[in-house]
């Protein structure tokens, strides 16, 4: 595969308009409807990946995303071994400064926890967070990016509502998974914790029809994961909304 930067002498803008020009000829010779046009412009996430794959099978070799990238290393300090080849970083929405990596299948909440407990002190209502939970919202079932607000404390916008309240809005908010990955890497970047003040709030619930929450105990000076009955709502507390690809 030809490396960016590796050529001795780079394309011309007479070959890149070459190239683009037999793309568009390509795709208007397909002929395809109004409909799906707009629905490839309004899906950048999904467009954008199957451009990328389309440029690999040219052999042109458009990089990695500096997050990405840098996500992967986080992930590599941890001893787990991401490819980012085929991954996309969701549109984030205005104030979604963060993103994160959840290696489905590699780490599980328990583990991800154990992982924790390595770190800092951690303490957990339920003995075992997989067999325990129940129910969350739906997520890719291999590797994939999540984004979602970098606040020390749950999302303003939506602090004071229930887990009630945020599945009835039709919010998409962390998991516990995306949770534990989020304070994992809030202590890697910072040495402090998230969620010291209120506590987050997730759309995963336990075997016993309960809300996962997790924060940080200022006064226990651990990170903890209990329950939340999924009426209970507190000024403090909230979900932390999200995005994926």
């Amino acid at each position: 595969m030809q490396k960016r930067g590796k050529d001795p002498k780079p394309a011309t803008a007479m070959q890149y308009a070459t190239l683009t020009g037999e793309i568009a000829l390509a795709v208007a010779g397909a002929n395809p409807s109004f409909d799906h046009m707009q629905e490839l412009l309004g899906s950048k996430v999904r467009t954008r990946g199957a451009v990328t794959a389309a440029l690999k099978a040219l052999k042109i070799d458009v990089g990695g995303d500096s997050r990405l990238l840098k996500e992967q290393q986080f992930l590599a300090s941890l001893g787990i071994a991401v490819d980012i080849a085929g991954l996309t970083i969701p549109e984030l929405p205005r104030g979604f400064n963060q993103i994160a990596i959840n290696p489905v299948g590699q780490l599980r909440k328990e583990k991800l926890f154990e992982l924790c407990s390595k770190k800092f002190l951690a303490w957990k209502y339920y003995n075992d967070l997989d067999k325990t939970t129940a129910k969350e919202q739906a997520r890719p079932k291999t590797t994939y990016v999540f984004g979602y607000r970098g606040g020390t404390e749950p999302d303003k916008e939506h602090l004071g509502k229930s887990h009630n309240k945020a599945m009835a809005e039709g919010m998409t908010f962390l998991t516990l998974e995306e949770r534990i990955w989020a304070e994992l890497r809030y202590f890697a970047n910072t040495g402090r914790h998230l969620d010291e003040v209120g506590w987050t709030i997730t759309s995963s619930l336990a075997s016993d029809g309960i809300a996962f929450g997790a924060g940080w105990d200022s006064g226990d000076r651990r990170f903890r994961v209990r329950g939340y009955r999924c009426s209970d709502a507190y000024p403090d507390d909230g979900p932390r909304e999200a995005v994926f690809a």
